[in-house]
C-alpha cells in the first residue's frame, strides 16, 4: 500500500475505553492514527470531512443511536469501510444481527495483550480488503473514464489535421479550419502547399522535415512554426507528422496544435519573473541606499537591464521650483529630451505626462497613438507603446515613472500590478527616508539643547531609576562625568541628602504625572551641597518612557 498510515474513527461513550484502546492500538502499530468520539451523531458528523480506513463502535452508548444504529447509517454510504464491534457485554444475538448488517467483527471488551492483537489483526485484515476494493473501483472509474475520452476523441476529432503530399494539402478537417480561419473554405486550400502557411523564414526547416517524413526516414519530433494567415499573424503552431498511405499514395499526415496561447503565457511567465527579480534587487538598492536619488537611479537602471524595457525614467516635483522634471534616465536611446510642467499639467512636457497628471492614474498609450504622432518628445513615435505610473508620497502626486517597452512587448494586469509594487516600495522608501532624516535633525537639535543648557539634566528609566544620560552642567554641579553616572541610579551616586527628599518627590511624580520647581537640597562628589529647584517630566527615549529632570542651581 502507497500510503501506510491506518486512520481510524473510534465511537464510545466511554472516555476511559477510548484511552486505553488509542494507547494499545497505537503502542502496536505506530502507523495507526486513532481519533474518537463519544456518539454515534458525532460520528455521522465528523465523517464527511475525513477520510478513515476502519470504525470502532461500542454497542450501547446513552443517550443516542447504539451501534448497530451508526452501523446502519455508515453502510447507507461508506458501505465497503470495515465496522468493527467493541461491547462490554457479549450478546450472540447482537453479533448476530451485526454481522448480518455488515459488520467486520465483533469483540467483548477484556483488555489483555492478546486481546487488543487480535483486534489489531481484524483491523489490518479489513483494511486489506477494504484497500483493494477502493482500489479496484479507483481503475474501474479511470477505465471508464479513458474510454470515454476516447470515444468523445474518435466521435468529435478535435485535433487539428492536415495531409499533404509532396507538400502539398490533399485533406483538412474542420478543426485544421478554425485554426486557420473560419471565413477559409476547404476548398481554397487544397491543392495549396502547406508551406505557404508558415512564415518565409521557417520554410526550408518544414521542406526537409516533410522530405524525411515522406521517405519515412523518421517520425519526427514536434516542431513550432509561425503562420502567414491573412489577419491572423499572431498564430503559432506545434506540428506532429507521420508518413501514411493517402488514396493508396505515400502522403503525410501532420497534427496541429495552436500553442499560441501557451507561448503567450510563457512569454507573459518570462516578463512577471524578470520583474519579480526586478522587485527582488529595488528591495536590495532600498535597504542599502541612503539617498533616494541613488535608489531612483538604480532603479531605473534595474528595469530596463532586468526586464528590457527600452527605456525608463523617473521625474519628480522639485520643491524649489514646485515643478515635475525628469531627474533620472536609463534606456537605448541618448537621454530624454528635458522638460517641466506642474501639477496642474501647466508647462512645456509630453502630452501623455499631461494627461496622466490631470487623472493621477496609471496611463497606458499604445504604439501609433496621435498622442505620440503630435509630441516632440517621442523618440519611439509608431513603434512602441507607453506607459506612465503615478508617483504618490502621502497620496499626494508628486511624479511619476515613464517607461517605454519594446515593440513586441505587451504589458498585462499582472505586470501593471507589478510596476505598482515598485512605485509602492519607492514611495515607502522616500518617506522612510525623509522620517529618518527628520529624526537625525530632531536628534542633533535635541541633542544640541540637552548639552548647552546652562542647568543639569539627567534622563532616567522609569522603572529602575537607571541614568541613561546627563548633560555637561551635571558634570559641572555634581563632578561625576558621564561615563561615573550612567548605569546608575542617583541614591548610588549619593545626590539626595535626604532621602525622604527622594520619596517626596517620587511621590509627586507619581500622583501629578510631573514636578516642576521644587526646592530640594543635593550633594555632588566630595560632598559638595547645593540647592536646586527640580522639574521633571516623562519623555520618550530609545522607544521607552523615562523621566527627563533638569535641576537649577539656586545655591
Amino acid at each position: 500500500m502507497q500510503n501506510n498510515d491506518i486512520r481510524i474513527l473510534h465511537v464510545d461513550d466511554n472516555k476511559d475505553d477510548l484511552a486505553i484502546f488509542k494507547y494499545h492500538l497505537t503502542s502496536l502499530d505506530k502507523e495507526i492514527k486513532v481519533d474518537w468520539v463519544l456518539s454515534g451523531e458525532e460520528a455521522l458528523n465528523i465523517l464527511p470531512s475525513k477520510k478513515y480506513d476502519c470504525i470502532l463502535s461500542d454497542y450501547e452508548m446513552a443517550p443516542g443511536m447504539n451501534g448497530l444504529d451508526l452501523l446502519i447509517k455508515v453502510k447507507e454510504t461508506r458501505q465497503n469501510i470495515p465496522f468493527i464491534f467493541l461491547t462490554g457485554q457479549g450478546n450472540e444475538s447482537v453479533a448476530a444481527e451485526a454481522f448480518h448488517l455488515g459488520a467486520n467483527d465483533y469483540f467483548t471488551k477484556d483488555y489483555t495483550f492478546m486481546y487488543f492483537q487480535r483486534i489489531l489483526n481484524s483491523i489490518n485484515q479489513g483494511i486489506s480488503g477494504y484497500r483493494k476494493h477502493v482500489e479496484r473501483e479507483q481503475m474501474q472509474a479511470l477505465l471508464v473514464e479513458s474510454e470515454e475520452r476516447y470515444r468523445r476523441l474518435v466521435e468529435l476529432n478535435p485535433k487539428a489535421i492536415v495531409v499533404h503530399f509532396n507538400g502539398n494539402i490533399v485533406y483538412i478537417n474542420k478543426a485544421a479550419l478554425s485554426i486557420i480561419g473560419k471565413d477559409i473554405k476547404e476548398d481554397k486550400l487544397i491543392g495549396k502547399s502547406v508551406l505557404d502557411l508558415i512564415q518565409p523564414t521557417h520554410r526550408e526547416n518544414a521542406r526537409k522535415r516533410i522530405a524525411k517524413t515522406m521517405v519515412g526516414i523518421s517520425k519526427t519530433e514536434p516542431a513550432a512554426y509561425s503562420t502567414v494567415i491573412p489577419g491572423r499573424s499572431d498564430i503559432h503552431v506545434e506540428v506532429r507528422s507521420i508518413p501514411i498511405s493517402y488514396q493508396g499514395k505515400p502522403a503525410v499526415l501532420s497534427v496541429l496544435d495552436d500553442i499560441s496561447d501557451r507561448l503567450k503565457a510563457e512569454e507573459t511567465n518570462r516578463n512577471l519573473n524578470a520583474l519579480l527579480n526586478a522587485i527582488r534587487n529595488v528591495n536590495q538598492v532600498i535597504n542599502l541606499e541612503n539617498d533616494f536619488q541613488t535608489v531612483i537611479e538604480k532603479t531605473t537602471a534595474i528595469l530596463t537591464k532586468v526586464r528590457n524595457y527600452a527605456e525608463v525614467y523617473f521625474a519628480m516635483l522639485d520643491e524649489t521650483s514646485n515643478l515635475i522634471k525628469p531627474v533620472s534616465y536609463s534606456g537605448e536611446q541618448p537621454r530624454v529630451k528635458k522638460w517641466s510642467t506642474n501639477l496642474d499639467g501647466v508647462g512645456d512636457a509630453p502630452l501623455c505626462v499631461k494627461k496622466m497628471l490631470k487623472s493621477g492614474e496609471l496611463l497606458e498609450i499604445e504604439k501609433g497613438s496621435s498622442f505620440c504622432k503630435k509630441c516632440r518628445y517621442t523618440r519611439f513615435k509608431d513603434k512602441n507603446t507607453h506607459f506612465l505610473v503615478p508617483f504618490k508620497i502621502k497620496r499626494k502626486l508628486t511624479g511619476l515613472f515613464y517607461i517605454t517597452a519594446k515593440t513586441e512587448h505587451k504589458m498585462d494586469e499582472e505586470e501593471f500590478n507589478l510596476l505598482k509594487d515598485i512605485v509602492g516600495d519607492l514611495e515607502f522608501c522616500h518617506e522612510k527616508l525623509e522620517a529618518e532624516r527628520s529624526l537625525k535633525l530632531s536628534e542633533e537639535k535635541y541633542r544640541i539643547i540637552f548639552d548647552l543648557s546652562p542647568n543639569a539634566m539627567t534622563i532616567s528609566s522609569m522603572n529602575d531609576g537607571l541614568i541613561k544620560d546627563v548633560n555637561e552642567e551635571f558634570f559641572r554641579k555634581t563632578g561625576y562625568t558621564r561615563e561615573e553616572a550612567i548605569g546608575k541610579t542617583t541614591i548610588e551616586l549619593g545626590i539626595w541628602m535626604d532621602a525622604a527628599d527622594r520619596k517626596r518627590h517620587i511621590d509627586e511624580i507619581q500622583a501629578k504625572g510631573f514636578i516642576r520647581d521644587a526646592s530640594f537640597s543635593l550633594q555632588g562628589k566630595n560632598n559638595r551641597k547645593f540647592k536646586v529647584l527640580l522639574s521633571s517630566h516623562p519623555i520618550e527615549f530609545h522607544g521607552e518612557i523615562h523621566l527627563l529632570t533638569i535641576a537649577r542651581d539656586m545655591t
